[in-house]
């Protein structure tokens, strides 16, 4: 656990280095990828229950 205390710094200090360098839009466009196919699973998932 006291480990994680090291990687809290170190990402903050890494997600406001990526924040200036990469393009908004492309941000978006890759969480909003990552939604669709996160969605895509969870519902394969339920209806593959009710399959034969």
């Amino acid at each position: 656990m006291a480990i994680c205390l090291f990687a809290i710094p170190t990402g903050v200090y890494l997600g406001w280095r990526l924040r200036g360098a990469l393009d908004q839009r492309q941000v978006y466009r890759t969480c909003y990828g990552l939604l669709v196919v996160t969605a895509l699973k969870l519902l394969w998932d339920g209806v593959s229950c009710y399959l034969p």
